[in-house]
C-alpha cells in the first residue's frame, strides 16, 4: 500500500497510554468479593478464547481500521499530509 501513516509518534504514544488506563483503574476499584475463595475452579477443558470471542476481536478490529483509513483518505488534501489531516484520522480513530 503506498499510503503516509496517517498517525505521528505522538499520537500513537497517547492512544497506548490513555488505553491502559481505564482497564486498571475499574480493576482497582473493583468490589471485594468475599466468597471467591470457596468457588469451585472453572472447568480447565473449557476454551477461555472462543471463536465467538475471535470474531467479535476481528470484526471489530476491522471496522476501526477500516473506519479510520477511510477519514484519512477523505481528509488527505492534494499537497501531502496536513496537520489537520492527521488529526482528523487521531479523533476518528479515538471515537471508534
Amino acid at each position: 500500500m503506498d499510503i503516509p501513516n496517517p498517525l505521528n509518534a505522538m499520537q500513537i504514544l497517547w492512544i497506548n497510554i490513555i488505553m491502559d488506563g481505564p482497564p486498571a483503574q475499574s480493576l482497582g476499584v473493583e468490589p471485594v468479593e468475599e466468597d471467591v475463595v470457596k468457588q469451585k475452579p472453572r472447568d480447565t477443558k473449557q476454551p477461555m478464547i472462543t471463536k465467538r470471542l475471535i470474531l467479535n476481536v476481528l470484526l471489530s478490529a476491522l471496522f476501526i481500521i477500516a473506519g479510520t483509513l477511510w477519514v484519512f483518505q477523505k481528509e488527505m488534501s492534494s499537497e501531502g499530509i496536513t496537520a489537520r489531516d492527521t488529526t482528523m484520522t487521531f479523533t476518528c480513530f479515538c471515537l471508534f
